[in-house]
């Protein structure tokens, strides 16, 4: 009971209180241990950057590998940007190229905030993949969030393709129309499909391929990085072979050249930065209406024998 006028008091008892969270990525008095590793603004999800003993990696294979870009004869700004990351002695290579979309304000802010978001981290030993979806997403998010604190960015976005090599395969992570050729024994492949309005209405065969190549639509983009709040990364694999070449370009490249001009480009000269060049320079005598980039990889040293498939752990964060 008690007197009129007097507080109520109400108390819990038996119930310790229950301590916040310490902020993410410092240690807190209940949770001893590192900081919690991160990409970007974003934290790293259970395994995807663990520790790894030297004894553990994988032999890497040898690359050579350029990258260029350039305004193109028709912008004034470059809006591009390329990244070519080796790191054999941590196990893997990372080369990427991201385009700010053309006519958006700031668009080389875009572009150089995912090819920094890729320079950050590297992939964890087991799961690649999920360092590369994250590191796609943490891009995302910090355009997103740029756009949203910066009213002369507004709107701000662009598209994004990485190849991440290890010691016996290739991941691709894309989203966009940028594009990832690869070249072996002659035979050119597309490792990308552009995420743009001909390309769907291709897939539902409202149009043809042919119609596809010149079609109104093609630079329509349906995924973008910085668009919404949340994206859908396009994550795909591949075994590697020695001699392998992987050619990453932007749409100001792939609008003007075939995949069998492109492929010849390469053959034509060993040296991929000689091939990267000759590759602009082509795009540019035929006015490349955008910016053009690219980057050139070949795949010179031993490549290690895939290891043996467990099947896929069904976790909820993997």
């Amino acid at each position: 009971m008690t007197g009129a006028g007097e507080p109520v008091v109400l108390r819990v008892l038996g119930v310790a209180p229950i301590p916040g969270p310490p902020p993410v990525g410092h240690e807190g008095p209940s949770r001893p241990g590192p900081p919690v590793p991160r990409v970007g603004g974003m934290r790293l999800a259970p395994g995807t950057e663990s520790a790894r003993p030297a004894e553990a990696i994988a032999s890497m294979p040898r690359v050579r590998v350029a990258g260029r870009t350039d305004a193109g004869p028709c912008r004034e700004n470059n809006e591009d940007a390329v990244l070519v990351r080796s790191e054999p002695d941590s196990g893997f290579h990372i080369f990427a190229v991201a385009d700010g979309l053309g006519g958006h304000r700031a668009g080389e802010v875009a572009s150089q905030m995912v090819v920094e978001t890729l320079a950050q981290g590297q992939p964890g030993p087991d799961r690649p993949e999920r360092w590369l979806r994250q590191a796609f997403n943490a891009a995302n998010l910090a355009i997103w969030n740029h756009s949203q604190t910066h009213p002369e960015a507004f709107n701000l976005q662009s598209t994004a393709t990485a190849l991440v090599l290890t010691s016996s395969e290739a991941l691709i992570g894309h989203v966009g129309d940028c594009r990832v050729y690869l070249i072996r024994d002659g035979v050119t492949v597309q490792c990308t499909s552009d995420h743009t309005q001909a390309m769907e209405m291709l897939r539902l065969r409202i149009i043809t391929a042919e119609q596809a190549v010149r079609h109104p639509a093609r630079n329509q983009l349906t995924r973008s990085l910085g668009a919404e709040l949340f994206v859908n990364v396009e994550i795909s694999r591949r075994p590697i072979q020695q001699g392998d070449v992987f050619v990453i370009c932007s749409d100001g490249l792939w609008s003007e050249l075939t995949r069998e001009e492109i492929a010849n480009e390469v053959a034509a000269d060993h040296d991929p930065g000689a091939a990267a060049a000759s590759l602009i320079q082509v795009a540019i005598a035929r006015g490349a209406p955008d910016n053009v980039s690219v980057v050139v990889v070949r795949v010179a040293g031993p490549v290690e024998a895939p290891a043996p498939d467990r099947g896929r752990r069904w976790l909820p964060w993997r």
